[in-house]
C-alpha cells in the first residue's frame, strides 16, 4: 500500500503529463477547463495528476486500426468497397 509520501512524490505536473502524452500544455489545460479526463487534483493553486489517473485515461482511449460497426460512419465503418 503506498504511503502518503510516496504518493506525493509521484504526483505529476501538467508539464510532465503533456510530455508523457506528447501533447502541448495548452491541450492539457483545455481538457481540464472542459472537465475532460485525465482527472486532476488541486493543491492550493497547483494542479497535479496521479500516475493512476493517466493510466486510466490511456486505457479509456480507442486503440488499434480496426474500425468497428459503431464508428459513426455512414457505411458502418466499412471504408473499403466490396466491389470495384
Amino acid at each position: 500500500m503506498p504511503t502518503a509520501n510516496s504518493t506525493l512524490e509521484t504526483l505529476l505536473t501538467e508539464h510532465e503529463v503533456a510530455r508523457l502524452l506528447k501533447v502541448s500544455v495548452a491541450t492539457i489545460r483545455r481538457r481540464r477547463l472542459l472537465n475532460h479526463p485525465p482527472t486532476w487534483i488541486k493543491i492550493g493553486a497547483s494542479v497535479r495528476y496521479t500516475p493512476e489517473s493517466i493510466s486510466a485515461f490511456l486505457k479509456s482511449r480507442p486503440s488499434g486500426g480496426g474500425a468497428g460497426p459503431n464508428t459513426g460512419s455512414p457505411d458502418g465503418g466499412n471504408y473499403f468497397p466490396q466491389h470495384l
